[in-house]
């Protein structure tokens, strides 16, 4: 199916479906996991000045039903990502360490915040493969940098996050570049990209393959 065409002012990131961990409340334990379709939208050139990125989902890929999302959360300057793949992150997020093997990241729309807000705005999130883990957490850390760049929110976000460090995101889309060794240049924003991607174990040195 086409991707969703974006509302006025939009632009789409990305988006498919995921799975999402149900939130524990009076009404559930939390231990549900229901398919969710996503939508990560950035301001788009017909936007208000100050608009930040947003995740959002709803219970069907139709148009009507991504047009009228059942869950959303705006990106901020402050928002990680953090992939999920050793015993110690998945404790961290009240998850088994049974779930190691699964293609499973956190999205927080305001990390340190209180309990009720946090978790009102944390999705701990499966996704179908591999390269769909990539991809996700690649276009949120790019949200993410949009949303500094915006600077609606102040300074100092986290961006993405390997199981033990935070690493910041500090590139401006559409920065400046750097000369590599071969005298070719890397784009400022790539550059940090793929260096806060090998953090997070999804590729190796270079770009390649993550080593295992």
């Amino acid at each position: 199916m086409p991707p969703p065409t974006p509302p006025h002012g939009e632009k789409v990131l990305s988006s498919g479906w995921l799975s999402k961990k149900a939130r524990t409340n009076a009404f559930s334990s939390g231990k549900a996991w229901n398919r969710r379709y996503f939508v990560l939208a950035g301001p788009g050139p017909g936007a208000r000045r100050g608009t930040l990125p947003s995740l959002r989902y709803s219970t069907s890929d139709a148009p009507g039903h991504v047009s009228q999302p059942r869950g959303e959360v705006f990106v901020g300057p402050t928002s990680s990502v953090r992939v999920l793949d050793t015993e110690d992150s998945l404790v961290a997020f009240d998850l088994p360490p049974k779930l190691i093997g699964k293609r499973l990241f956190v999205f927080q729309a305001k990390p340190g915040t209180s309990d009720s807000v946090s978790s009102k705005t944390t999705f701990v999130l499966e996704c179908e493969s591999a390269g769909a883990l990539q991809l996700w957490v690649a276009a949120i850390a790019e949200a993410i940098s949009l949303a500094k760049k915006i600077g609606t929110a102040g300074v100092g976000g986290q961006g993405v996050m390997s199981n033990a460090h935070p690493v910041r995101y500090n590139g401006e889309l559409g920065g400046a570049a750097e000369s590599a060794a071969d005298g070719s240049t890397i784009d400022a924003p790539r550059r940090e990209f793929m260096g806060a991607l090998e953090r997070a174990g999804l590729v190796g040195p270079l770009g390649g393959p993550a080593i295992r």
